[in-house]
């Protein structure tokens, strides 16, 4: 395609997108760039690519299996989120020795095996990777719970968190991304999963040692941040404190009494009406960032996103499902 026809096409989209379309409206064209009204245009598939300086080149998910070695960034497709693989391993999960902000929710504390590899997402669920979904109809538009229409709060889309989407509504999103591979890989982390890939290593307060910084989270602003803007953890991960609280599967426990000692999802004896969210957000205090603080949540809001974990598949059944 020629460049005088490129330059056309864009032109004729930015007219009609922003004559008459909602803000947050998505149109895909030609070589892979969309154009979201309030955000310019973006390639999708370079948009939320591997973080600047990476050594690491992203592969396809099928290349993907239990032999990959950490700190591999791959996709599965084109809407689909850049992923990163995180080793097995174990943890203390809960407050850090020392916490002086530490809830009795965050305890007992206890040494937790995560016993395989998995993947989990280098940025939280970006309105750019939802709206695709709503375009190709699988999703619904995300809607705040005041007026029903402007999600974003006129904050701007794209690369920001997705925000606004209930638990049921980011597994609808999820059940579109394993449609898309024919499996059930992708799903929300378990709350011994986010605070294992959360911490990277970290037994500190925070993934950045024991005091806090704002200069190092998207904290005490008053709007969600662009994903990926402050520096990311030892494991890859970028807002994994601040910018958005996440959902993850667990239910709600009261605290870590009879909680599994590996990093299975744990639903009995909990309120499964309500769902523990981690990481704290936008214009929150320090002992919310914290990487054991934890808050039930049974609604959607404009502080509250997710991010999606995905399993990874001994060598044979890889090779089985190609």
């Amino acid at each position: 395609m020629s460049t005088l026809v490129t330059i056309g096409l864009f032109l004729g989209a930015w007219v009609l997108v922003e004559l008459l379309a909602e803000p947050g409206t998505q149109i895909s064209l030609p070589m892979g760039i969309t154009y979201v009204k309030g955000d310019g245009f973006t390639r999708l598939r370079d948009s939320l690519g591997p973080p600047a300086g990476t050594r690491h080149p992203v592969l396809i998910g099928s290349d993907i299996d239990a032999n990959t070695p950490p700190g591999t960034y791959f996709r599965d497709c084109n809407h689909c989120p850049l992923m990163v693989v995180v080793p097995a391993g174990s943890f203390l999960m809960g407050a850090s020795r020392g916490d002086g902000l530490a809830e009795p929710d965050e305890g007992p504390v206890r040494r937790v095996q995560v016993p395989r590899s998995f993947a989990i997402a280098v940025f939280e669920t970006t309105f750019v990777e939802w709206d695709a979904g709503v375009g190709a109809g699988k999703l619904p538009r995300a809607q705040n719970p005041y007026d029903g229409v402007t999600a974003d709060f006129g904050w701007g889309r794209g690369k920001r968190p997705v925000i606004n989407v209930t638990w049921d509504e980011s597994l609808i999103y999820i059940r579109w991304l394993n449609e898309t591979l024919g499996g059930e890989l992708y799903r929300l982390p378990s709350e011994a999963e986010w605070e294992y890939a959360a911490r990277g290593g970290a037994e500190t307060a925070y993934t950045f040692g024991r005091d806090y910084r704002t200069d190092l989270v998207a904290d005490g602003n008053e709007k969600t941040e662009t994903v990926g803007s402050y520096p990311a953890n030892r494991f890859g991960l970028f807002d994994v404190q601040g910018n958005v609280w996440e959902w993850t599967a667990d239910c709600w426990h009261d605290d870590f009494t009879n909680a599994p000692l590996t990093s299975d999802i744990w639903t009995e004896g909990g309120d499964c009406q309500r769902h523990a969210i981690r990481g704290g957000s936008w214009g929150r205090e320090a002992a919310q960032m914290r990487l054991s603080n934890r808050v039930p949540s049974s609604s959607k809001g404009y502080r509250l996103g997710f991010r999606v974990v995905r399993d990874i598949l001994p060598l044979e059944d890889t090779l089985r499902a190609q």
